[in-house]
């Protein structure tokens, strides 16, 4: 597993477990620009979902997308600190190369805007390291 952040000694950290889709069309990465910053489509797991669940979910709640999962493209961790929470925070997530194969009536994220970058600048505009390695590895792995 590959680790991004550094993790601070003498703090708790909760952790956090999500599922993320990378996207390419016409070699541009879709990414969804939020109110906290631009993410790869995904989220954290609920209940006892599996993570193929979660992506399932989180696609089709933020883009309205359905999808097929092609193929996993690996696991990380993110240590993090969040101002809005006054959290630390360990994500571990897993992130898979995915294609839209169909779309829904509505996404229930309406402040979300999807954009389609080319990889390099999706790489450096993404929040977390992890998913700006994701990217990358999705990108070589095509």
């Amino acid at each position: 597993m590959e680790t991004f952040g550094t993790k601070q000694k003498g703090m708790n950290y909760k952790t956090r477990y999500g599922a993320y889709a990378v996207f390419f069309e016409n070699n541009k990465v879709a990414v969804i620009e939020t109110k906290q910053g631009y993410f790869l489509p995904g989220g954290n797991l609920e209940n006892d979902e599996e993570t193929e669940q979660t992506v399932h979910r989180e696609v089709l709640k933020e883009l309205g997308w359905k999808l097929q999962i092609l193929k996993s493209i690996g696991k990380a961790e993110q240590y993090f600190f969040t101002r809005k929470e006054k959290k630390y925070f360990q994500s571990v997530d897993l992130f898979y190369l995915a294609e839209k194969t169909g779309t829904s009536t509505s996404t229930s994220e309406s402040n979300n805007h999807l954009h389609w970058l080319n990889p390099q600048e999706a790489i450096q505009k993404v929040r977390f390291e992890s998913q700006a390695w994701a990217i990358q590895k999705a990108k070589l792995s095509r």
